[in-house]
């Protein structure tokens, strides 16, 4: 069974022995009770210790909602976000990969785990105009990012010290965990 809540499985074997449960009586409906009781999100967690126990045949198929996700807060306005964007173009006491990352998310807005992943292929560079492709289309940069994009394209790629294989991807953004 995979491990990664015992404490959390213990409470519900516990939750089902004070209603005088047995895993084969399990339903639908108690899960749900198990969801709608819950005080955190750990509780979704539940879906691993269902998925193990079924297939097993000690329980029957049951559903485990996705954890709902949480209501976006402290977004940034228009009068934030424009300085931030000034900072990460003009600031050369940043390091170019915050400058180039912040600058990518503040004016096309890629998730954190998009950027990781772009390689020098995601930057395409033309006479006039550099344009980098995320999802389907080339965006249009500013001279600036296309710059710092630039600068670190042609950067020397560590090797990862755990990589499997190499050579492994060109990065412009490298990190620590081994292909990423």
């Amino acid at each position: 069974m995979a491990t990664r809540s015992p404490k959390l499985y213990l409470e519900f074997l516990a939750w089902m022995n004070q209603r005088g449960l047995a895993l084969a009586d399990l339903a639908q409906e108690h899960i749900d009770d198990w969801i709608t009781g819950a005080t955190s999100q750990r509780r979704y967690l539940i879906r691993y210790f269902l998925k193990w126990t079924a297939s097993r045949r000690l329980t029957r198929e049951l559903t485990v909602p996705s954890t709902p996700g949480q209501e976006l807060q402290d977004l940034l306005d228009e009068d934030d976000r424009w300085p931030l964007l000034q900072r990460c173009l003009t600031d050369d006491s940043l390091p170019t990969d915050v400058r180039a990352a912040g600058a990518i998310i503040l004016l096309f807005g890629p998730s954190a785990e998009h950027v990781c992943h772009l390689t020098p292929n995601h930057l395409e560079s033309g006479d006039k105009h550099a344009h980098l492709v995320l999802g389907r289309h080339p965006v249009l940069l500013p001279p600036r990012l296309a710059e710092l994009l630039r600068h670190l394209a042609e950067q020397p790629q560590p090797r990862p010290q755990l990589s499997r294989s190499w050579p492994s991807p060109r990065w412009l953004f490298p990190g620590m965990v081994p292909s990423n």
